[in-house]
């Protein structure tokens, strides 16, 4: 992303800092404000870029879909990774990005696909099945994912010049550190877990483990030997300029 010298680029629901230090450590004179809804955001963004030695990153707390903190015209580009899929009103983050851009300011945006696309929902969903039972209602945690419906939301936001772009992510994950990730202490599984625990099923953390395993070695994902599951997400990546 090219960005001039001096200019300011706003990074919404930046979690631990990603893109926002990694954009920093290539922009050096460039600022990035890093923004999250949770408050344990800023120090793991701090953390992050200390660790990376940027000094240009500045962590906040605030709600995307409210950024009056920021004037009007402010940055000359916003970002957003697998972030506005999660948002409650779509269309006021997106006009918000939109107000506080300055004109002809660019917004970068990633969302996950649908399921059948995403390796690690589909672990999700086989996860929480097979310990809740086949009949089991499970819907993604974002709305929307038809790249043509995400581009109208983004034109009526006044964006123009929106792209879409398909790309995929290969990941591989040791298989504890992938069952530390869907059923760790940050999982949303956790009070589905915690609750069967307290039902007096004590053992349940390491049957959705086994679970775990189990799902991936049946979609060919797990190299038991290796102890390592290789999986595919597709991803979306959108681009637009403020009119």
């Amino acid at each position: 992303m090219s960005v001039a010298a001096g200019s300011r680029v706003l990074d919404l629901a930046s979690s631990f800092g990603r893109p926002a230090v990694p954009l920093a450590k290539e922009l050096p004179h460039v600022s990035i404000s890093a923004t999250d809804l949770s408050p344990a955001s800023a120090p793991l963004v701090h953390k992050y870029a200390a660790s990376q030695g940027v000094t240009n990153v500045i962590a906040q707390t605030v709600d995307a879909q409210d950024l009056t903190d920021f004037s009007s015209n402010s940055f000359a580009a916003v970002t957003c990774s697998y972030g506005f899929m999660f948002m409650p009103d779509l269309d006021k983050a997106l006009q918000e990005a939109n107000r506080v851009l300055q004109p002809g300011g660019l917004l970068v945006a990633t969302v996950w696909a649908e399921v059948e696309k995403c390796h690690n929902m589909q672990a999700f969903q086989g996860l929480a099945k097979a310990l809740m039972g086949p009949k089991f209602s499970f819907t993604t945690p974002w709305p929307i994912t038809d790249p043509h419906e995400l581009q109208q939301h983004i034109q009526a936001a006044n964006f123009e010049k929106v792209t879409c772009a398909e790309y995929s992510h290969n990941f591989q994950y040791p298989i504890d550190g992938f069952v530390r990730l869907l059923i760790g202490p940050h999982s949303q599984l956790k009070p589905m877990l915690d609750k069967l625990q307290a039902a007096g099923n004590n053992d349940i953390y390491q049957q959705a483990a086994q679970a775990l395993k189990d799902v991936c070695a049946t979609h060919g994902w797990l190299q038991r030997g290796a102890g390592v599951v290789h999986l595919n997400n597709t991803a979306l990546l959108f681009t637009a300029v403020k009119t």
